[in-house]
């Protein structure tokens, strides 16, 4: 289950990488929320891993700490 959650993770952190390097920021920031915002409505657990912290592990922080920063631009 860990791992799935720490894949997940790690797609949405290639995800906002994406959309801070896309060439029109606008469009980006669109992609990655409809990106994220299916995510979320598919797999309910994933908002408690990314924005809760819950169900913490080393390699869970890791990656959260990789991609919240990129969502505080």
């Amino acid at each position: 289950m860990r791992a799935l959650f720490e894949q997940d993770l790690g797609m949405r952190q290639a995800s906002a990488e994406r959309a801070l390097t896309h060439p029109d920021p606008w469009e980006g920031f669109v992609d990655f929320l409809t990106e994220m915002g299916a995510d979320l409505a598919e797999n309910r657990g994933l908002q408690e891993v990314i924005m809760l912290g819950s169900h913490s592990s080393e390699p869970m922080e890791t990656v959260r700490g990789g991609m919240l920063p990129s969502l505080r631009h």
